[in-house]
């Protein structure tokens, strides 16, 4: 069964449904929002970097399947700048996002 979590993009929050993952690689969520690819980065220490997808992206992931997001989790790990511009919250903070807190 396909875990589910949230996401805020612009203020807007989100549910996150999880639709593949790649253990100890990457994991990719289907939103509003469109297809999120959770990169886990790091050797010593562990970090993900999210992204969403663009639109070309994500048509060649629909064409090439998980040989693309392999590729591209790839790219993501060994150049962060590739993605800077675009990077997303991390999962963890989805995770806190979908969940009720006294603090907000």
């Amino acid at each position: 069964m396909a875990r589910v979590t949230g996401i805020r993009l612009g203020g807007a929050r989100r549910e996150a449904h999880e639709l593949l993952r790649s253990e100890w690689d990457y994991i990719l969520y289907q939103t509003g929002f469109g297809l999120v690819l959770s990169t886990l980065c790091g050797s010593v220490a562990l970090y993900d970097i999210c992204i969403l997808l663009t639109d070309d992206e994500s048509l060649r992931f629909q064409n090439e399947g998980e040989v693309f997001l392999k590729d591209l989790a790839k790219r993501v790990r060994e150049d962060h700048a590739f993605v800077a511009e675009r990077r997303l919250a991390n999962a963890l903070q989805w995770e806190y996002a979908n969940q009720q807190s006294p603090l907000r």
